[in-house]
């Protein structure tokens, strides 16, 4: 039993060691060699993709890192802006309390990717000017996150059968959420996501 124990923790030891090591290198090699793109860049537009590769980036190395923690409220203010950078004419409806879910390194990325399928989603498909977003909450202080727009036109294929919504779904089910989709019909055009994050990370 010592002998296992012993090598569970040389395992989780060198694993430790690798992480450390792959965060170094992606912060000094990769992330400079990014920053010289930025500055060396021929247009305003590729030192703009530069500079989004080097955000992503960052991102990545604090996942790795997993050493920080961002309030659910926060995030969401800024995650809103950028909502809004995209589509000017986005509503936003709040109708919670403050949330008190502290988001994990790990968790704050999950939800910003889940943020910008979304988006990118209802800047192709959607009608302008009809996307809303909900903020709520339920009885148990679970955050309720609703996505809804008029489409003006269908995906190629069911939305239950993209990609998007799959990744969606795992990045929701990471943090212990739900995803409950809606599709437009012959009747109605709307199409719906209602995402439920629990109050506190599963254990």
């Amino acid at each position: 039993m010592r002998s296992i124990q012993d090598g569970n923790h040389c395992e989780i030891q060198r694993l430790d060691e690798e992480r450390r090591r792959i965060t170094r290198d992606l912060h000094d090699d990769v992330g400079g060699k990014l920053l010289t793109m930025i500055y060396q860049a021929p247009s305003e537009k590729a030192a703009e993709q530069a500079q989004d590769t080097l955000q992503a980036l960052k991102e990545t190395v604090a996942v790795l890192e997993d050493a920080q923690e961002t309030k659910f409220e926060t995030a969401w203010a800024v995650l809103c802006e950028e909502m809004s950078e995209v589509l000017p004419n986005i509503q936003f409806v709040k109708e919670h309390a403050a949330a008190h879910r502290v988001l994990s390194s790990r968790e704050y990325v999950n939800l910003k990717r889940i943020v910008q399928e979304l988006t990118s989603s209802a800047l192709k498909y959607a009608v302008p000017g009809t996307l809303v977003v909900t903020t709520s909450s339920t009885d148990s202080d679970d955050i309720v996150l609703r996505f809804q727009n008029d489409m003006a036109k269908r995906p190629y294929t069911s939305l239950s059968g993209m990609r998007g919504l799959t990744n969606i779904k795992s990045r929701a089910a990471e943090m212990g959420g739900t995803v409950e989709v809606s599709m437009p019909s012959e009747q109605h055009s709307e199409f719906a996501i209602k995402i439920t994050l629990p109050s506190e990370p599963s254990p």
